[in-house]
């Protein structure tokens, strides 16, 4: 049924028709019709979920790396993240994280696209994460150029390293380092060796820059803008094995006993349970029946998934002087 409203718009349904106000006007559409979803459909719109949910707890356990961020940013994220997974190289849509992803895709990504951290810097940051398990960054010595609006300010490099497990939904920051920069901005080069790297974590090293200016109380008041906030992942690497599990007094650690270990718990991702639906809807999927029971029972082999050609992953040292 449809309404005349007293402005002469039309509002509601007749017969396959549905009007609508938009912008002042009256928009007229095809009733939108049900489509039955097949299992590809609904795999690919929850693994979007899953990455969605990912990239908020990135967005989350990175916040004091970033101060301002442009609007599109937590879209860039999504689909940054989207790419990781869809294009690992060893598991299939529905089966795959962030540790299965091809993380290549989250290196360099700017948290404000207005004011890139590499145009900021005269020569970039290297990563490497080396055979032994320690992870190499390196800083060469630099001079930045002060912005004119920033004339009194004092200017700050941070760098964070942040390990981030998933599948057992915690994670750490493994370095933190502040470099207050003297007024000509000035950088002697340096060298952080990061050796606590646990295995079975998303290791992900980012490089922010951030200015400060003091009020007549000597009060810190951040300059950073919409319009000039540089941050950025360096570098995202997945570390291989599993970290075992932490251990509390009676079992399994509580929350409490995980945050004096030093872990943050990762209440906001969903990532485990959407994979554990979709192997919920693969079943709703499998032949009916008898063939059904003979599948669980193990005297018959499920359908088996197609999988893609594997794909090389670039390894060694990570440089950024060429990213744009």
């Amino acid at each position: 049924m449809a309404i005349l409203h007293s402005n002469g718009n039309l509002s509601g349904t007749i017969g396959p028709l549905v009007y609508r106000t938009w912008g002042g006007s009256t928009v007229v559409q095809c009733r939108p019709k049900r489509f039955k979803q097949t299992l590809a459909s609904k795999e690919s719109g929850m693994e979007f979920g899953l990455a969605s949910s990912t990239a908020k707890v990135i967005r989350q356990v990175l916040d004091p790396a970033y101060s301002r961020y442009d609007g599109k940013m937590i879209n860039r994220l999504n689909s940054a993240v989207s790419a990781c997974i869809r294009n690992s190289s060893s598991k299939g849509r529905g089966d795959r994280d962030l540790h299965d992803g091809h993380l290549a895709c989250l290196d360099g990504f700017q948290f404000n696209a207005a004011s890139p951290l590499h145009e900021e810097l005269q020569y970039q940051p290297e990563c490497c994460l080396r055979e032994d398990g320690k992870l190499l960054i390196r800083l060469p010595a630099q001079q930045l150029k002060r912005r004119k609006s920033h004339y009194r300010a004092e200017y700050t490099l941070r760098l964070l390293v942040t390990a981030i497990d998933f599948r057992q939904e915690r994670t750490r920051y493994l370095k933190h380092e502040d470099i207050t920069l003297a007024y000509n901005l000035a950088i002697e080069g340096r060298e952080w060796l990061v050796e606590d790297i646990p295995a079975g974590n998303i290791i992900l090293v980012s490089l922010s820059l951030q200015a400060t200016e003091y009020n007549s109380m000597h009060e810190p008041q951040s300059l950073n803008t919409k319009e000039w906030s540089p941050s950025a992942i360096l570098a995202a690497y997945s570390t291989g094995g599993q970290e075992p599990e932490l251990q509390g007094a009676e079992g399994k650690a509580t929350y409490e006993e995980r945050r004096e270990a030093g872990y943050i718990v990762l209440g906001s991702y969903f990532g485990n349970q959407i994979l554990q639906a979709i192997l919920l809807i693969r079943d709703r999927h499998l032949p009916t029946g008898s063939e059904r029971s003979k599948i669980r029972s193990g005297a018959m082999s499920p359908p088996v998934r197609k999988q893609g050609n594997a794909t090389v992953l670039p390894t060694g040292k990570v440089s950024f002087k060429d990213l744009k």
